[in-house]
């Protein structure tokens, strides 16, 4: 695997520092923009893709290389941006 796994007492601290460099590259890369994303292998499975979204969120996502596509990805987003999805 890629580092996307269920984290156990053995592997806890590596899963939470790879989390947290995947998170500190997409904030890095968000500078100045609405949305970005990071990927750090797109050959491996599953896709591991970290999504920015200005003052508003980021999260990962776990996509199966065969469903893979980051151009796709980012329309999504883009087309998305904004609207409301929220349940209050």
């Amino acid at each position: 695997m890629n580092g996307y796994r269920q984290c156990n007492n053995k592997t806890d601290i590596l899963c939470e520092l790879q989390r947290k460099h995947r998170r500190a590259k997409v904030l890095a890369l968000l500078e100045g923009k609405r949305f970005a994303l990071f990927v750090d292998d797109d050959k491996t499975d599953p896709v591991i893709a970290v999504v920015g979204i200005q003052d508003l969120a980021t999260f990962e996502l776990a996509i199966p290389l065969h469903s893979y596509n980051g151009m796709v990805l980012l329309e999504l987003i883009e087309k998305h941006y904004g609207e409301k999805y929220a349940n209050t």
